[in-house]
């Protein structure tokens, strides 16, 4: 495997550590697995065109489309979150 630096601020440091330790596996090995499975949640930008269009004919065309666009981004930002 290629090695890859990432910084990371010490308390989020420390909360890795102890997940990790709680699952019994190493920092790297959980990176990976957090990695890896937003990986396979991500929305693909069709996606998220889909469902700006889905909102739209929804709300009606009186909604600005770049309003309905933020709106939907926000939601999604929060889910994936």
């Amino acid at each position: 495997m290629r090695e890859v630096k990432v910084a990371f601020s010490e308390t989020d440091l420390e909360w890795l550590t102890k997940q990790a330790e709680s699952q019994g596996v190493s920092r790297a090995g959980l990176i990976r697995q957090r990695v890896f499975s937003a990986e396979e949640r991500l929305l693909q930008p069709k996606d998220i065109h889909e469902l700006v269009q889905k909102v739209r004919r929804r709300a009606g065309a009186g909604m600005d489309s770049r309003k309905v666009e933020h709106i939907v981004m926000c939601v999604v930002s929060e889910v994936l979150n």
